[in-house]
C-alpha cells in the first residue's frame, strides 16, 4: 500500500475529499492495476458528486478484479445517481452474487426497484389519432372529419433484467458472510452495532458525515461487508464514538436534533426526513398498563406501597431508624452513632446534649442481663 493511499484514506476520512482526490491520482499512477485505488478514488468522487468519473473508476476495476464486491456496489451507486436505476439494479445483484452483504445489496437493489416504479407509472399510455372521412351523399356540400382515439399496444417488458452474461451464476458463488446490523436509540443518541467477532481496527474502514455511514469490515482475503446508509436525519459527526468489541463493533452516533424520534434508520429514497418528538419519559404515567377502562392505575406507586406494606418485625423497626437517621441533622446522626455503639446497641438516642457529656451505658431489656463478650 503506497504512501499517497494511506494519506488520501486519511483525507477522507475527515471528510476533506478534494484533496483526498489528488493523493488517489498519485496512487493510481504508481499502481495502475491495483483495483482497489480504482474503487476509493470512485467513491471520493461520488462524495464529490462526479458521478460521471465515479462509475468509469468502477468499471476499471472490475477489468482488473471481475469479482470485487466494492467495485460492483461503487458502480451501482455512481449509475443511481445518474438515475440510470436498470442499469444500477444490475450492478447491485452482481455484486450480490460475488458474495455482498445481502442487507448492504438488497437495499439498494430495493430504492432501485422503487424508482424503476416510480418512472413506469409516471409515464402515460400514448394515444395516436387516427383521422376517418366518411362518404357522404353528393347533396351533402361539406363534410366534417370524425377523430378515433385508438390506443397504441404496449410493449410489457420483465420488470427484473436479466443478469449479465459475464456474472457467475449464484451457486457459484462463495458462501456470504453472516454478519447482521441492529440499532437502537435513546432521545440523543442512536447505535449501530454491526456483529461479527474478533473485527480489528485495521480491518475496518468507518466513515460518516452529517447525513450518511458507511462501514466496511475485511472478513477474509475474498470477501468483504459493506454497510451504506443514508441516515433518516442528520447526526454531529465530531461526538461520534467507534467501538471495537469482542462480538461487534459499535458506532454510537449523536443527533443534531435532541429530543427527536428517528421512525427508521435510514432516509427512504425521494422521501421527506421522517423524525417525531420523543415522548417524555419522566411522566408519571409511564407504566400505565394498556387498558380501555376509564379508571386507570399507576402500576409505580402500586408497588411501592405493596413493598411497604410487607416490611414486619426488625425490617419495619430498622426502616423507621433509617428514615430518622435520613432526615436528621448532623447532631443527631452522632448521637445516634454514638448511643448505639457505646451502649452495645441496647440504646438509641438523638439527643446529643445528654449523649456528647457521657458514656452511654449498656441498658439491657426487661428480664436480661448484660456481659461483656469475654466474661
Amino acid at each position: 500500500m503506497s504512501e499517497s493511499f494511506q494519506k488520501a484514506n486519511a483525507l477522507f476520512v475527515d471528510e476533506m475529499y478534494q484533496e483526498a482526490l489528488g493523493f488517489y491520482d498519485q496512487a493510481i499512477q504508481s499502481e495502475p492495476q491495483n483495483a482497489e485505488y480504482y474503487v476509493k478514488r470512485s467513491a471520493c468522487l461520488t462524495k464529490l458528486k462526479k458521478y460521471t468519473k465515479a462509475s468509469e473508476d468502477a468499471k476499471i476495476a472490475l477489468s482488473i478484479d471481475p469479482k470485487n464486491i466494492l467495485a460492483h456496489l461503487r458502480k451501482g451507486v455512481a449509475l443511481f445517481y445518474l438515475s440510470e436505476y436498470e442499469s444500477a439494479r444490475s450492478s447491485f445483484v452482481a455484486g450480490l452474487a460475488c458474495g455482498g452483504s445481502n442487507d448492504q445489496f438488497d437495499t439498494w437493489i430495493r430504492k432501485c426497484d422503487a424508482e424503476i416504479e416510480n418512472e413506469e407509472g409516471a409515464s402515460e399510455t400514448p394515444k395516436e389519432k387516427v383521422e376517418e372521412v366518411q362518404e357522404q351523399p353528393q347533396s351533402s356540400s361539406s363534410a366534417s372529419p370524425v377523430v378515433v382515439e385508438v390506443p397504441t399496444p404496449i410493449k410489457v417488458e420483465p420488470v427484473n433484467p436479466p443478469l449479465p452474461v459475464n456474472v457467475p451464476a449464484p451457486f457459484d458463488a462463495p458462501p456470504k458472510p453472516k454478519v447482521r446490523h441492529e440499532w437502537y436509540q435513546t432521545p440523543t443518541h442512536v447505535t449501530v452495532e454491526v456483529y461479527q467477532k474478533g473485527v480489528k481496527k485495521e480491518d475496518a474502514e468507518i466513515t460518516f458525515s452529517e447525513e450518511e455511514l458507511h462501514i466496511s469490515i475485511k472478513l477474509s482475503a475474498s470477501s468483504e461487508y459493506s454497510l451504506d446508509l443514508s441516515l433518516c436525519d442528520k447526526i454531529s459527526p465530531q461526538d461520534t464514538v467507534v467501538s471495537f468489541l469482542s462480538t461487534k463493533v459499535e458506532v454510537r452516533l449523536k443527533k443534531a436534533n435532541e429530543g427527536t424520534k428517528w421512525t427508521a434508520l435510514e432516509r427512504p429514497a425521494n422521501a421527506d426526513i421522517i423524525v417525531t418528538k420523543w415522548d417524555d419519559s419522566s411522566s408519571v404515567n409511564k407504566h400505565l398498563y394498556p387498558t380501555s377502562a376509564k379508571i386507570k392505575k399507576n402500576w409505580d406507586s402500586i408497588v411501592k406501597n405493596d413493598e411497604e406494606e410487607k416490611l414486619t418485625g426488625d425490617a419495619a423497626l430498622n426502616k423507621v431508624f433509617q428514615d430518622i437517621f435520613a432526615r436528621g441533622s448532623e447532631e443527631q446522626k452522632r448521637a445516634m452513632m454514638k448511643s448505639f455503639v457505646e451502649s452495645g446497641g441496647t440504646v438509641l438516642s438523638t439527643n446529643w446534649e445528654d449523649v456528647g457529656k457521657r458514656t452511654v451505658e449498656c441498658t439491657p431489656p426487661n428480664g436480661m442481663e448484660a456481659h461483656k463478650w469475654n466474661e
